[in-house]
Order: structure tokens, then sequence, then C-alpha cells
């Protein structure tokens, strides 16, 4: 099982749907399951939560071999900022996969990254890659540049 995070955003829907395509079975963690409606079929399982909920991530993550996180809070709404979601949230997820023995986590970060950047996001997703290199799990961090479909939709 591959547990997704964030996987009813632009990116997570993409990674769901190529994962399935290659016969994966996939659990999808979002806030709000009827976004994942567009997503169902028998290899996906959607778990209701917020990955800031400590329950709602040992639930998702329970049983998941690999854990993705494409979250960000970047374009959040209310308390959904990028010290909340991406450093916060990321937190939790890091934390209940290494309690769960999750085989491998990935990071989805951001290009640029850095303890010192202008912009908090970046600030948040560094010291989320740090947590997660400490953390003892196998990981990977993928640091992609700026994704057009999100700065096209906050335009």
């Amino acid at each position: 099982m591959i547990l997704i995070a964030g996987g009813t955003g632009l990116l997570g829907t993409q990674v769901v749907r190529l994962l399935t395509a290659l016969g994966l079975q996939v659990r999808v963690l979002t806030r709000d399951p009827s976004r994942a409606q567009q997503l169902a079929s028998e290899q996906v399982a959607v778990v209701a939560g917020d990955v800031r909920d400590r329950g709602a991530v040992d639930r998702a993550v329970a049983g998941s071999r690999v854990v993705i996180s494409a979250i960000q809070g970047f374009s959040g709404t209310g308390d959904a900022t990028p010290r909340t979601v991406d450093l916060g949230g990321n937190g939790i997820l890091i934390r209940a996969a290494r309690k769960a023995g999750v085989e491998h986590f990935i990071l989805v970060s951001v290009h640029g990254a850095a303890p010192d950047h202008p912009m908090e996001l970046f600030r948040m997703k560094y010291l989320a890659e740090q947590e997660l290199k400490a953390s003892g799990l196998p990981w990977t961090i993928v640091r992609p540049t700026a994704y057009m479909e999100t700065w096209a939709k906050l335009i």
C-alpha cells in the first residue's frame, strides 16, 4: 500500500493516476473526501483526515509500505499555512511513518528550500527535509521548480 498525503491536490491526483495505472494499491489522505471521487477505483482507498491530526495520520499510515507527502500550505485557507502544514503536518507524517515501520518516505519539497529563504514556504519545506533526514527512515526528497498550474490558480 502506498499512502499519498495531498492525493487530491494538483500534483497528488497525477501521482495517484500514475501509480494505479501501474496496478498499485493507493491510499489517499484528504481533508475533503468528496475531492477524491474523481479517483475512485478498486485500487484507491480514501482516508478522511488532516495531516495535522495525529489520529487521522496514524490511521492512514497503518499498513503502508511507502508514504508520499505531496502536501502544501502555501495556498491554504484559515490556519493551513506553510508552518502548520509543510512543517507541522510533514512532521506528524514522518513520525507516524517511523512508528509504523514504513519502508520509504518521499517528500515533495521545493527547489531552493533553505533555512534563510525570504519565503516561509521554502523555510518550512527545508525544515521538513531536515526532520526527514534525521528520522532514520529511508527517504527521497524531490525538489521541483514551480508548477505552472499552481501559480496560474493564484492569479
